[in-house]
């Protein structure tokens, strides 16, 4: 029958660029946070959603730091006559500058608020705690005023002077990169001795991506991720003759397709990063690092052959096998 294999790979990888070769390239993100005149909330930012999931993200952080309900944050994506600068999505870097520059901004807001609900309250500002939509006293949170009254009242006070927060990420000088995540993952292989074919029975992955603000989309990217490393391992490659892509489409370019999944199993290692915003940092694109050494040292544990190029196809391993045979 086939053979059997299990193999372990691990990988490191940072939470955004810092691009420090490159003093003339501006690596921050910036945010705006206005309250609207109905009491709603208005989180203007560069942060480009390409289905990682950064709008929800930047609203979850935003309703967070002002105690508001998540209904009550809308986004504001336009082009850069209307939102402040967002250097963009690559490097893994939205949730890590993005994440703070809307902290940032939406603490500027609560500073503001919070007079205006210690007069509704008759309290003192600093002992006022805001979360779940409402204001309340700290220790006594029947004494509360709504999120949305509060923010309401404080444009119709201030004559309809919007109340505006502003707020900016880069890392410190001193460091290349924000942060880093950690992840690890176990592959089991079947490798069919007559084609060289190789299956992936399980994927088992591990990620450190700090503390999860949205973790049913953590896990989402985390499979994703794993899911496109299978083709990174096992079949994607483009080949050239003359000059000219020779399979220049998805007829001829062997991306995975839902078939091709194996089982998969994910630990989410919660952790707390001083950098990130909540304690949250990158989790997703650093999931694919450990896919490939993991799956060759499967590879590896069952047949005894060491692929060293990628794709790992059933050509290089069934080439591998023969010359294992012939010595």
């Amino acid at each position: 029958g086939p053979y059997r294999g299990i193999g372990i790979g691990g990988s490191g990888f940072p939470s955004g660029a810092g691009f420090r070769q490159r003093p003339d390239i501006p690596t921050y993100s910036s945010a705006v946070v206005r309250i609207n005149e109905d009491g709603s909330v208005a989180v203007l930012s560069g942060a480009a959603d390409t289905g990682q999931g950064s709008d929800t993200l930047l609203l979850q952080i935003a309703a967070e730091e002002l105690g508001a309900n998540p209904e009550e944050v809308n986004f504001v994506r336009a082009d850069t006559d209307v939102t402040p600068a967002d250097l963009g999505s690559y490097a893994s870097r939205e949730t890590v500058f993005a994440g703070n520059a809307v902290k940032g901004a939406a603490a500027e807001v609560k500073k503001q608020l919070l007079p205006v609900a210690a007069e509704e309250l008759e309290a003192n500002p600093a002992d006022l705690v805001a979360s779940g939509g409402f204001i309340y006293v700290r220790g006594t949170p029947e004494r509360r005023v709504a999120f949305s009254k509060v923010a309401k009242k404080a444009i119709d006070s201030n004559k309809g002077r919007p109340v505006v927060g502003q707020g900016a990420y880069d890392p410190p000088d001193k460091m290349n990169y924000a942060t880093y995540t950690f992840g690890a993952q176990v592959a089991e292989v079947e490798i069919e001795p007559d084609t060289g074919r190789v299956k992936v029975v399980q994927l088992t992955g591990a990620h450190d991506g700090g503390t999860a603000i949205n973790p049913m989309a953590v896990e989402g990217q985390l499979e994703g991720s794993m899911h496109m490393a299978l083709g990174f391992a096992l079949t994607e490659e483009l080949v050239w003759g003359d000059g000219s892509p020779l399979n220049p489409s998805l007829a001829y370019y062997a991306v995975p397709g839902p078939l091709e999944m194996p089982r998969t199993e994910l630990v989410r290692v919660d952790s707390w990063d001083p950098e990130g915003p909540f304690g949250a940092k990158e989790a997703g694109e650093g999931t694919i690092g450990p896919t490939a050494p993991a799956i060759s040292n499967a590879i590896f544990d069952a047949a005894g052959i060491r692929l060293k190029s990628l794709p790992m196809t059933a050509e290089k391993v069934l080439k591998a096998l023969e010359d294992k045979a012939s010595g």
